[in-house]
């Protein structure tokens, strides 16, 4: 019974393997394309105006943050992506799964116009906040 159940379980966990690895081969060229607001991971300077982006800043400061593109490779500091008007950003999943974990943390805007962005991994509804539940699928 217990081999039949064992069996069952890494056929499903192949089939959910592989379904992953489809949807990222069927979505990497998107993926590429997209702009990402992340913290800087090692040093470099913003493709714009030159500005230095620090991964570790003295004084304590927190690391410095920037927008990024693959396709390209792009990398711009946070004001220039927001004057670019042809740049539409938005944060990394993982930074927003960091954020939504720590106790208490509210999220952030990702633009300085004030406006959340929230969107939903099973169906991809698009919020301007992050609801309790998901219009889209419930």
């Amino acid at each position: 019974m217990s081999r039949k159940r064992n069996r069952a379980e890494r056929s499903k966990r192949a089939r959910k393997r592989i379904a992953v690895t489809q949807a990222k081969r069927d979505y990497a060229d998107v993926m590429r394309e997209r702009y990402y607001r992340v913290r800087v991971k090692r040093d470099c300077r913003c493709s714009s105006c030159g500005r230095k982006l620090r991964a570790r800043p003295a004084n304590g400061r927190p690391r410095d943050e920037m927008v990024f593109r693959k396709l390209g490779p792009v990398t711009l500091c946070v004001p220039c992506a927001d004057a670019d008007p042809l740049v539409d950003y938005r944060t990394s999943a993982s930074w927003d799964d960091s954020r939504w974990k720590r106790r208490g943390a509210k999220p952030r805007p990702t633009r300085d116009d004030g406006h959340y962005r929230w969107r939903c991994r099973r169906c991809g509804y698009l919020a301007e906040a992050a609801p309790k539940r998901c219009p889209g699928c419930g």
